[in-house]
């Protein structure tokens, strides 16, 4: 009676194990086919900015200045923030070489903290508007990460990630949605990261900032529907900054390790991705990233949906793996993370409590 109940179930899993594996195939098969089918499309008609005021916080560097050089090529009045007024200059220089049309473009700068005086950014960000028209296009790019475990964070250095590149934000979009809502158009568009969708070591500090951008861009594209504005988050990977390079000078080894399992992407190629996701009004951009739109697909949750293909996707995706094998693969994307983390400790002479535990490691 064993023997026979035994060599049945041999017999289930032999038949059932080749359906499971075509059906896991066909789902893999599907995500990566609406991932590349839900890309905007290169011919996508970039005059749609022509004469549109696109304000760009932290602009001065990095992704900010690619995407400022993009709107420039695209015809759009541009308005700069950024704290550093010497950098903001030389990438005026800049913006007026990429200009499309040189003699109706214009660009603006403005030197402030959104961290800081609410008020006296609001009127600030009121004279760019008077000059170059109502913002039609807000992006808020200002942002930094100091890379530390989480003993070595200093209460300041939380308070300040959180100022700038939480409330920063905020406070921009809050003095410029009125004029938005007046004319029922715009679109806002905040930086995020893959930080923001699944913790990491290194980032107890640096995490909880990009997490809240996702709570309040979900929540703010509920309410701001009615007046016809478009909120986009977008999930950058890792880039070839000049942010992410002083990142780097602190960062614990470990999350340098796991950080490398995947290459630098180029400035310019991420501003591009995040430019044709906003034209074509989509919620998460994951600036072209396959890592990242597998990343999001697992944590989609009640984000706002993006296109039938994409939806198409992540519901095919979800059906086919289910959420047990997808809870699978992350579970073991988290364990390949602990063994780099449980090895970088050894390394430094720091062995873990046990395993799994990771005690503090400072960055000789």
């Amino acid at each position: 009676m064993l023997e026979a109940g035994i060599v049945g179930a041999v017999i289930s899993v032999t038949l059932i194990l080749p359906i499971l594996i075509v059906f896991l195939i066909f789902g893999l098969l599907i995500f990566i086919l609406g991932f590349y089918l839900s890309k905007p499309s290169p011919s996508m008609d970039f005059s749609t900015l022509r004469r549109k005021h696109v304000m760009i916080t932290g602009g001065s560097s990095g992704i900010g200045r690619s995407l400022a050089l993009r709107a420039a090529r695209m015809s759009a009045n541009i308005s700069l923030i950024a704290r550093d007024l010497r950098k903001l200059e030389d990438t005026v220089e800049e913006v007026k070489k990429n200009m499309q049309n040189p003699l109706e473009q214009r660009v603006y700068v403005i030197s402030a903290d959104v961290s800081s005086d609410w008020e006296g950014l609001k009127e600030k960000l009121k004279a760019a508007e008077n000059e170059l028209g109502p913002v039609s296009y807000l992006i808020n790019c200002a942002g930094f990460c100091i890379s530390r475990v989480f003993e070595d964070l200093r209460e300041k250095d939380f308070r300040s990630m959180m100022d700038v590149n939480f409330m920063g934000s905020v406070a921009v979009t809050r003095a410029v949605i009125e004029g938005m809502k007046e004319k029922r158009e715009g679109h806002i568009v905040f930086l995020s990261s893959l930080a923001g969708v699944f913790g990491m070591y290194g980032f107890t500090g640096y995490s909880p900032s990009k997490f809240a951008l996702k709570g309040f861009a979900e929540a703010l594209a509920m309410e701001v529907k009615p007046w016809d504005i478009h909120v986009t988050l977008a999930m950058p990977p890792d880039t070839d900054t000049p942010g992410f390079a002083q990142e780097e000078m602190g960062k614990p080894e470990i999350t340098k390790k796991i950080s490398g399992t995947v290459d630098l992407k180029p400035c310019d190629e991420v501003a591009e991705a995040i430019f044709k996701d906003i034209l074509a009004r989509r919620f998460l951009s994951t600036c072209g990233s396959l890592l990242g739109e597998a990343l999001t697909s697992v944590a989609v949750g009640m984000s706002p949906k993006d296109g039938p293909v994409r939806l198409l996707g992540q519901v095919t995706t979800r059906f086919v793996f289910g959420l047990g094998p997808l809870r699978i693969v992350t579970v073991a994307i988290l364990h390949h993370f602990d063994r780099l983390v449980a090895r970088g400790l050894e390394e430094a002479g720091t062995p873990s409590a046990q395993p799994g535990s990771s005690p503090v490691l400072r960055p000789s």
